[in-house]
Parts: structure tokens; C-alpha cells; sequence
């Protein structure tokens, strides 16, 4: 989502600089405090909830007609032992990183091929590259991630769309640190590697 202090909230303000056309999504509008001022248009969305993906994707192609870019960057964490981890947080977290961000592509992908043109950037973490210990719930949704970008990348071939993942290697932010960050600054590079195409993110 786009709450102020993450990653999401940065990439909304930059884009909004620059010109674009941008839609700002939380659960919460009011936790999107300031984008608006920017330009930003503000719409409620959580990603777990069919009826309210489907509202929020209406919105957007009333308003503005067309989808261009979609960058998935919702994410839910947690951290616990997995001998003791608690099944239905595991859920939780699954519902929002993997099957919200599927639902996403789902619900952007038709409208996308119909106007021959889209960019869909899924943003995973480097939690899906490595395994820490008390974050295994977080690290295996991540790295569910990257197959699915890798695969829907496939399967969009010759469709005119691109589709990237962010590794996030490093961040100052509200999932960080506990207070919002002051300044967050995005430095990405493309790597090309065999399968896939990462934009590696450093913010801080």
C-alpha cells in the first residue's frame, strides 16, 4: 500500500513530481496523508478483498481510461519461530504477498493487453533470495514472489507488457524503523540474469 513512512508512499510522491498520473492505495485513505496535495488521486483498496480490487481498478479506468504502469508493493510481515508460528497469521501474510498480488495482475492484465501496453512491477524483498531464522513465513511469501513474476513474464510474451520484480536489499522506512522515515531516497538498477530481470532497490 501507499501509508506514509513506506516505500510504496515514496514511489507515489516521485512519480506525482514527475507527472504522472497516479492513484494512491491504502486500506486506510487517511493513512495516505499528504499525497493527495501532490496530485495524487486516493482510493481505498485492500488486496484481499475481491469486491474492493474490482472497485478500486473501476475507479481508476473511469477516471484516467487506461492503466499503464501497476506497482504491487502491499506487503504484511512477521516474525516468530515456525515450530510456533500461528497458522492463520501465516494466512494473513500469504493472502496479502501472494494471493493479493496475484489478484492484482489478475484484475489489470486484460485492460493491459486490450490497450497493448502495461508495466507490472511486483515488489519482492531480499528475504525471497535469503532465509533468516523467525522470518520463515515472511521469506517463503516473498519468495513465492519471484517464480510468479518470472512465469507471468513468460506468459505475457508477445503481449507488448513488461513485467519486472524489485528486490528490496535495504530500506529506512516505517517497516525499518519505527518512526516514518524523513527523507527515503530510490536508487535502482536493472541486472539482466538468465530468467529473470530485477530492478534492485536500495533505499535509504
Amino acid at each position: 500500500g501507499c501509508t506514509k513512512g513506506g516505500i510504496g508512499y515514496a514511489l507515489c510522491a516521485e512519480f506525482a513530481k514527475r507527472g504522472c498520473s497516479v492513484f494512491a492505495t491504502a486500506r486506510k485513505v487517511e493513512s495516505m496523508c499528504g499525497l493527495k496535495e501532490l496530485g495524487c488521486h486516493l482510493l481505498p483498496l485492500d488486496i484481499t478483498d475481491s469486491v474492493s480490487v474490482r472497485a478500486a481498478i473501476a475507479r481508476v479506468l473511469e477516471t484516467a481510461g487506461r492503466i499503464d504502469v501497476l506497482v504491487n508493493n502491499a506487503g504484511l510481515s512477521g516474525r516468530g519461530a515456525l515450530a510456533e508460528y500461528d497458522i492463520e497469521e501465516a494466512k494473513r501474510q500469504f493472502n496479502t504477498n501472494v494471493f493479493g498480488t496475484m489478484a492484482m495482475v489478475q484484475a489489470v492484465v486484460p485492460t493491459m493487453i486490450a490497450q497493448r501496453s502495461g508495466t507490472i512491477i511486483n515488489v519482492g524483498s531480499a528475504l525471497g533470495l535469503l532465509t533468516f531464522p523467525f522470518a520463515s513465513v515472511y521469506c517463503a511469501s516473498k519468495k513465492a514472489v519471484q517464480p510468479m513474476t518470472d512465469s507471468l513474464r513468460m506468459e505475457l510474451a508477445g503481449k507488448y507488457l513488461c513485467t519486472s520484480i524489485v528486490v528490496v536489499v535495504d530500506m529506512d522506512s516505517m517497516w525499518a524503523n519505527p518512526a516514518p522515515a524523513a527523507s527515503v531516497f530510490l536508487s535502482a538498477h536493472v541486472r539482466t540474469l538468465p530468467m529473470y530481470q530485477f530492478l534492485l532497490c536500495v533505499v535509504a
